[in-house]
């Protein structure tokens, strides 16, 4: 519960104590650079503004750290990051000093970030997607490597220089793409170590059951094996079951364990099941999530 003008610290630390306890999967933060005041241009060309409860919301990796403090067992994912927005240099020693501080326990969600006004308040130019977030993503890969690192290209240049610390792993942070159209499925393909697709209120079966597949074969024709897939749900969890089309991992917690069988069948690893932009409180969330969690054990 990091967002919203209502979040504070004994929430954020004592929900986490709560998740690692209960033995959930994973806890997750989402950022947020900005907050326009006027309306935006959103996915699809129509104006409209962000998810209200992002008005307020502590940073990404300070949170995680904290929560990585107080917990054992719950992984930590950064759902997600717009790297874009910071240097490669300074955002891989905080993604390494995170994973480091946890355990390894820290997966590193990334996204080129989308509007237009979060691009202009960081000085960023918005050509920079694309191309150069393949280099970003490159440049903190190369930080991690043993040291003395050194790398050049276009965007980024870093002098060869003795840069710590490094990753609990040796290949470096886990990085899972967050940027879901085509062409940035298929440049991410080639540097990300999994996916973080969403489940919106517009979200059908039909229509997520093809991007699953169509990572799934972005996967096979790069030659590469099946990446881990998590899947962030923008749902409702109700106490009776819904009649009709639901959304994906949405309705009474029966008619969700279905829905989770089907997509592990799909190559879902885990999902997070998330009502915050329906405004239910976090404890009831949290009883919500470990409810299914009872279920499915």
């Amino acid at each position: 519960p990091h967002t919203t003008a209502a979040a504070t610290p004994e929430g954020i630390l004592g929900a986490a104590r709560a998740a690692d306890a209960a033995g959930l999967r994973s806890v997750s933060a989402t950022e947020r650079v900005v907050w326009p005041v006027a309306p935006v241009l959103l996915a699809g060309g129509v104006e409209g503004t962000p998810p209200p409860h992002q008005v307020s919301l502590f940073d990404t990796l300070e949170t995680l750290a904290a929560v990585a403090a107080v917990t054992e067992r719950v992984e930590l994912i950064s759902a997600v990051v717009c790297v874009l927005f910071q240097s490669p240099v300074i955002l891989a020693r905080r993604a390494a000093t995170l994973d480091r501080l946890s355990g390894g326990r820290f997966r590193f969600g990334v996204g080129q970030g989308w509007m237009a006004e979060e691009f202009a308040a960081t000085h960023v130019p918005a050509k920079r997607k694309g191309a150069g977030f393949e280099e970003h993503i490159a440049a903190m890969r190369a930080m991690w490597q043993p040291d003395p690192v050194s790398f050049a290209v276009r965007f980024y240049e870093i002098p060869p220089s003795y840069l710590g610390p490094k990753p609990v792993r040796d290949g470096g942070v886990p990085i899972y793409a967050g940027t879901m159209t085509e062409a940035g499925a298929k440049r991410a393909i080639r540097f990300t170590d999994g996916w973080l697709p969403v489940v919106s209120a517009e979200s059908r079966w039909d229509g997520l059951e093809e991007q699953l597949r169509f990572l799934g074969r972005l996967a096979d024709d790069a030659g590469r094996a099946r990446l881990p897939i998590h899947l962030r749900a923008h749902t409702v969890v109700t106490d009776r079951p819904l009649d009709g089309e639901r959304i994906p991992a949405s309705g009474s917690v029966e008619q969700i364990v279905e829905d989770l069988e089907r997509l592990e069948a799909l190559g879902v690893g885990d999902v997070c099941v998330n009502q915050t932009q329906r405004g239910v409180p976090f404890d009831e969330q949290l009883d919500a999530a470990v409810r299914i969690q009872e279920a499915l054990t």
